[in-house]
């Protein structure tokens, strides 16, 4: 489902199986295919499966990869164990170290919501910066 702001909800329920997964993939890129790089919020929202087959797992990282060609922002809501297994090694087969797992759909909307540039923590080097004068000056005080 896409919506006129930009933001795309792939949602997947039941039993998945390689030829429904295959038949959604078709239906998703003919969609798609005139949205420009970077102009959409994609939301897989994986909530809903309650199975999925071994096979049809790599159709599911071509789409996650195909959502990459034109999203911003890319949120899988999973909120069992088993389709968080699955979101994290869609994220990891896909090579989208920016994904986020959401454990509901109300979440992953506040998430896309937020530019993800802004979202992120500061790198981890200006932490240490910032406390190398603190441990200096705790060595002069002892």
């Amino acid at each position: 489902m896409r919506d006129g702001n930009g933001l795309t909800r792939i949602t997947c329920r039941g039993r998945l199986s390689e030829a429904a997964v295959l038949a959604f993939e078709t239906d998703l890129r003919v969609q798609l295919n005139g949205a420009k790089p970077q102009s959409l919020d994609v939301i897989i929202d994986l909530s809903a499966v309650t199975d999925f087959c071994h096979d049809c797992r790599d159709v599911l990282v071509r789409i996650h990869q195909f959502a990459l060609t034109r999203a911003r922002n890319v949120v899988i809501v999973a909120n069992q164990p088993a389709t968080r297994g699955l979101a994290l090694w869609m994220m990891h087969m896909a090579g989208d170290r920016g994904a986020t797992i959401a454990p509901t759909v109300e979440v992953a909307l506040s998430m896309v919501r937020v530019p993800r540039a802004s979202s992120l923590p500061p790198p981890i080097e200006s932490h240490i910066r910032a406390l190398a004068p603190i441990e200096q000056e705790t060595k002069v005080a002892r």
